[in-house]
């Protein structure tokens, strides 16, 4: 519960969600000496460092964020946190399919010993450019962390089979996946397998991310 936080006497308010008062799980707090801290381990220990890391700088920092268009405004009116232009991601372009990756390190919702990557794949043309007819059929991961790799294979996405052609919607999916906070290199791929219209053909995409340990909130 909020009173069972190790500096609760330095807390002034908090920002939560879910369950009743001893159950709310809290994201972020501001402190009694302005700073806006997320929530880790127990503890308020990470400063939000956009703008000074106060809450009026904060609040700046956010809505400049939402006028420059950082941030991509969903069609039922949410605000996806998701940056637009991610260093840390990547982008491959196959017959005029581009596949666009994203990530973005979520320290409220770390666990004692691992951090919480979340990560979001965008389908869609790429500019001036047409991509064959066909749907995604299958896709296999790899994680490493540290030389450990895990390999995971699913069909579709999420249970959905998007379609791809000229004109195309743009596709985006988003999941997450968690490292040791001890772990330095870490990565994950993805290879993407479409079956096209034309021939029956299968095409093979891949992409990939990276987290090298630094935090980008």
């Amino acid at each position: 519960s909020f009173r069972q936080m190790e500096n609760y006497d330095e807390m002034s308010h908090c920002i939560g969600f879910g369950g009743n008062w001893n159950t709310v799980r809290l994201l972020a707090v501001m402190m009694k000496d302005g700073t806006m801290r997320k929530v880790r381990a127990r503890t308020a220990s990470l400063c939000y460092p956009q703008s000074g890391g106060d809450f009026l700088g904060f609040m700046k920092w956010y809505r400049e964020s939402l006028g420059g268009h950082v941030f991509r405004i969903e069609h039922f009116g949410g605000i996806n946190r998701m940056p637009r232009n991610d260093k840390y991601g990547s982008e491959s372009i196959t017959d005029g399919l581009r596949i666009r990756v994203r990530t973005l390190y979520v320290p409220e919702t770390d666990m004692e010993r691992q951090v919480t990557i979340t990560y979001e794949f965008e389908l869609d043309s790429a500019p001036g450019q047409s991509p064959p007819e066909g749907v995604l059929k299958s896709r296999h991961f790899k994680i490493s962390e540290d030389g450990n790799v895990d390999v995971v294979n699913g069909p579709g996405v999420i249970g959905l089979y998007p379609k791809i052609g000229p004109g195309m919607e743009v596709f985006r999916y988003n999941s997450c996946t968690r490292f040791s906070r001890n772990s330095r290199d870490c990565w994950m791929e993805e290879v993407s397998y479409f079956v096209l219209r034309a021939g029956g053909n299968f095409v093979r995409i891949s992409t990939g991310s990276t987290s090298n340990g630094e935090s980008h909130l």
